[in-house]
């Protein structure tokens, strides 16, 4: 009742201030218009209250000309615009791994755990300010394209992909590509090659470009 009496109050409150500067402008008279502590044309203020959230103020001639001087005369109209606040983006963890929150979609969950505040922070650190999501979910199995390269993006042929327990998963043709069936997203692979640094990483994607150096 509180929230709703504080918004008649403040709607009437500008209702009034268009008003008093209406009826001003109708008697060929100045209102001095500052937008967020400048002056202003009416174009400017129309265009500020055509596209952005404000709070809007109207300033008695008496009180005008004691803060601006003789240009508020015939009153002031004080606009302030009030930034949109941006959403929280809590830091997701999937299966004890952080990633980026569109990796969520289309997952069968087992269990969301939610950590706030202090307790976020003091396990995550200031990555953790706006919030913790531990996601626990199902393994995803699918087939995997991988395509290895060199910095000069050169196919690499001949690159073997290994599991953690070593096994070989594949081997990459002469175009450099090479398809894991059936493959467990979010495991990590090995890239073993003969010419290149012995590489791991965690595949995400169902098609992923890796790059090798020498």
């Amino acid at each position: 009742m509180k929230m709703y009496l504080k918004a008649v109050l403040a709607g009437l409150f500008i209702l009034q201030s268009f008003v008093a500067v209406a009826q001003n402008r109708s008697a060929g008279q100045e209102v001095l218009i500052i937008i967020n502590g400048e002056p202003a044309t009416e174009k400017e203020l129309q265009a500020i209250t055509e596209r952005e959230p404000y709070e809007i103020q109207y300033l008695s001639p008496q009180k005008a000309q004691a803060l601006y001087g003789p240009a508020g005369a015939k009153g002031a109209m004080l606009l302030t615009t009030t930034p949109v606040r941006k959403a929280n983006k809590p830091l997701v963890i999937l299966n004890g791994k952080p990633v980026p929150a569109d990796s969520l979609k289309q997952l069968p969950f087992k269990k969301i755990d939610v950590l706030r505040g202090r307790q976020a922070i003091n396990l995550y650190g200031p990555a953790g300010k706006d919030g913790v999501l531990l996601v626990e979910a199902e393994a995803e199995k699918t087939d995997v394209w991988l395509e290895i390269v060199n910095k000069k993006g050169r196919p690499v042929k001949g690159a073997q992909l290994l599991d953690k327990d070593g096994n070989v998963l594949g081997t990459t043709n002469k175009c450099g590509l090479a398809l894991l069936e059936n493959f467990t997203r979010g495991n990590s692979v090995t890239v073993k090659s003969k010419r290149y640094q012995t590489l791991q990483l965690d595949i995400s994607d169902r098609k992923q470009k890796i790059i090798l150096s020498k």
